[in-house]
């Protein structure tokens, strides 16, 4: 059966959180405002909420304030908080990197399957996109052959996502080196989408660091909803 765009779109509307289970949900279940103050380390909780509510509702800084980019910078080993921008979430981050960054005929290297925007929007700006697939012939593992073979001397930007949403495939460290090593041969930018960067089991796998710490020409994109259960702050 094809669904087309405006049937996927109409039941994703009616149906997305009227349900009585989710089984696709891409996140930790959610806290409230109140479950995020009582992990905080605040000491006068009420006494922030009052402070908060008797706030001015003023117009903040366009790239976030200089205290939140200065917390955000200080989970890197090699960024400031001038390098920070904040988002209205990471799809808000992603659309602003492929624009500044592709032009029409740009050659674009996407990890599949991926959040779609990660794909169509440098499509719809009129990229030549090839996949970098994982898939159960790889093991549901990234093949790092596979990429060398898809980057070119034309490869404006490579895209990677790890730990990877849908299979859960990580680039270790050895890994993102060589994905680091293969965008400098060929001048090429990464967009790094690592909305899950702080999902670790207790007593598993320690991740590796994020990717804007091995590699100058690439952006790391976060996000409070996917690990921090707070996709309602929409931030990223």
């Amino acid at each position: 059966m094809k669904i087309e765009p405006f049937q996927l779109e109409r039941w994703m509307t009616t149906w997305e959180l009227n349900v009585s289970h989710d089984i696709t949900e891409s996140g930790v279940s959610p806290l409230s405002l109140t479950e995020l103050l009582t992990l905080s380390d605040m000491t006068d909780e009420h006494g922030y909420i009052d402070r908060l509510l008797a706030s001015q509702q003023l117009y903040s800084e366009a790239r976030g304030t200089e205290e939140l980019r200065t917390s955000v910078a200080n989970t890197y080993a090699s960024v400031g908080p001038d390098d920070v921008l904040v988002t209205t979430g990471a799809i808000e981050a992603n659309y602003l990197v492929f624009n500044v960054l592709l032009n029409p005929g740009d050659h674009v290297v996407v990890t599949t399957p991926c959040y779609q925007q990660l794909v169509s929007i440098p499509r719809a700006i009129g990229c030549e996109v090839d996949e970098w697939q994982v898939t159960p012939e790889s093991g549901f593992g990234f093949d790092l052959d596979a990429l060398e073979s898809l980057v070119s001397d034309r490869t404006k930007l490579i895209v990677i996502n790890s730990p990877h949403n849908p299979t859960g495939a990580l680039l270790r460290q050895p890994d993102l080196e060589r994905v680091a090593q293969i965008a400098h041969r060929v001048g090429a930018w990464v967009l790094s989408d690592e909305a899950y960067r702080w999902i670790e089991h207790p007593g598993g796998e320690s991740l590796p660091p994020p990717f804007r710490d091995l590699y100058e020409r690439s952006i790391s994109i976060g996000t409070m909803s996917k690990f921090f259960g707070l996709p309602g702050l929409r931030l990223g």
